[in-house]
């Protein structure tokens, strides 16, 4: 054992593949502004992870990638269902063009990591959609 102090600097990475499903329903729709509501799921089919954690003891650092073999032990490969919801604000510039604003949420209701490993880790997601949308 030498005394001392070693300091890491890792990048984790956490991807998923998900198929979203998710229904609109209008709220107003005129001349100039159309609002409407957005809500349903996202079908969690694959997750990837690439980096390194502590282990349990808090010293011996694990490798939690998933090819390698201790990274399946740490994180599920399927993270379930995630809610969504959303509002979108659309107003009409002309009849063909609209500018739209959406802000959204969507919930991760379990644990990215599997239940014998000490810590869990729940990702909410929270953004806003901007742009202009060309009606055919």
């Amino acid at each position: 054992i030498i005394p001392g102090e070693t300091k890491l600097s890792v990048k984790n990475k956490y991807s998923s593949v998900d198929i979203p499903v998710l229904g609109r329903f209008r709220v107003i729709d005129n001349s100039h502004i159309n609002i409407s509501g957005i809500a349903g799921i996202y079908l969690n089919v694959s997750s990837v992870t690439k980096g390194m954690a502590f282990d349990s003891d808090n010293i011996s650092i694990l490798d939690i990638s998933n090819n390698s073999g201790i990274g399946k032990e740490i994180f599920k490969n399927n993270l379930g269902i995630s809610p969504y919801l959303g509002l979108n604000v659309s107003y009409h510039i002309n009849p063909s063009v609209d500018f739209f604003a959406e802000p959204h949420a969507r919930f991760q209701t379990s644990s990215i990591t599997k239940a014998d490993y000490p810590l869990t880790q729940r990702y909410n997601t929270y953004g806003l959609t901007t742009g202009v949308k060309y009606n055919f």
